[in-house]
């Protein structure tokens, strides 16, 4: 994913997406799409308004509006309306209550939404903490914007505590591909080992991201503090990616978070390396559960939070017996 700065140069226009949209000018409407998502985000009114006009700032650079909207403010049925009935309440109603939106630009002749030019989504559930946003946009039209400076002025708005940017093969997979339902490059020769479905769900949901842990490896990886001091042998994943110019480059955002580049060709060596070092979570290798659909008691979670392999786990509970291994987790707060 590279830094794109807009072009002076005209484009001819040709299409290979599903439609046109006839108010874009002089643009490829690409099948694949850049994506942006952050998680642990700030969930304040003021992040959702700043998300939201910085969605329709983007789109409005291109002649264009979202087409239809969903807002939640009390976990109702939500409803796709249109962009202007939507934005005309939240000029009346401000975005203080607001737990969830989606936007989307659709395609002409479409009443679907999955079918889009950008597709944005931020979201706090109150029940489980989890506090997420994201934006999927065709590749092709990240061509004509500064595609980094994007990123890194939604890293200013939300301030989220980890953030990935990536490359989908279609508008679908942008969707899908922030919330975890597939993983990896699509391109990459191990794919189909790592295509664990809903692994990062599972990992989303219990923060992994704050434990050290990251998603995979993809082309801008924002990581914390806990991630970079990860151990790789006898190196922190930040002294690993330095020692060598083929494992990317680090660039610092703000105190929080640093930007990891990837140049994609040497993906698949890195992934390699990092999850054989328990850097990237797998569910199989990092959740245990003693029941298959039973809530995680405190004693399951200490393969997530600090052992992190199974057999580690079982050598750890044949040794103190589940009770006195479950105390010792809960007075640590694990």
């Amino acid at each position: 994913m590279s830094r794109h700065t807009p072009s002076s140069k005209k484009r001819k226009r040709k299409i290979d997406g599903p439609a046109e949209n006839p108010r874009v000018v002089d643009l490829t409407i690409s099948k694949e799409v850049a994506v942006l998502a952050f998680y642990a985000i700030d969930h304040s009114a003021k992040s959702a308004r700043r998300f939201y006009n910085l969605v329709v700032s983007i789109l409005s650079t291109f002649h264009l509006t979202p087409t239809l909207c969903t807002i939640d403010r009390n976990n109702s049925e939500i409803l796709w309306k249109t962009f202007r009935y939507v934005d005309k309440r939240l000029k009346a109603d401000g975005f203080r209550g607001v737990n969830s939106m989606e936007l989307s630009c659709m395609l002409p002749d479409t009443d679907d939404p999955s079918i889009y030019l950008l597709y944005a989504g931020w979201s706090h559930d109150k029940e489980d903490g989890e506090s997420t946003a994201f934006i999927s946009i065709r590749k092709s039209m990240t061509l004509q914007m500064n595609w980094y400076s994007i990123l890194i002025e939604l890293v200013g708005i939300l301030n989220p505590k980890y953030a990935i940017g990536h490359e989908r093969d279609t508008a679908f997979d942008g969707m899908l591909f922030p919330s975890g339902m597939a993983n990896g490059s699509d391109t990459c020769p191990n794919e189909a080992m790592r295509r664990r479905k809903y692994s990062w769900q599972m990992g989303q949901s219990e923060n992994v991201f704050l434990h050290g842990m990251i998603r995979d490896v993809f082309e801008w990886n924002c990581l914390n503090e806990m991630q970079l001091s990860q151990s790789i042998g006898e190196l922190t994943l930040k002294e690993w990616i330095q020692k060598d110019a083929t494992r990317g480059k680090l660039t610092p955002i703000n105190d929080d978070l640093t930007l990891w580049e990837v140049d994609m060709k040497y993906e698949s060596v890195i992934f390699e390396t990092l999850l054989d070092a328990d850097v990237i979570f797998d569910k199989d290798r990092h959740m245990y559960w003693f029941d298959e659909g039973k809530k995680l008691t405190p004693a399951e979670r200490i393969a997530l939070k600090r052992i992190r392999r199974k057999e580690e786990f079982d050598r750890l509970v044949d040794e103190w017996g589940p009770e006195k291994t479950e105390k010792w987790l809960n007075d640590r707060g694990w």
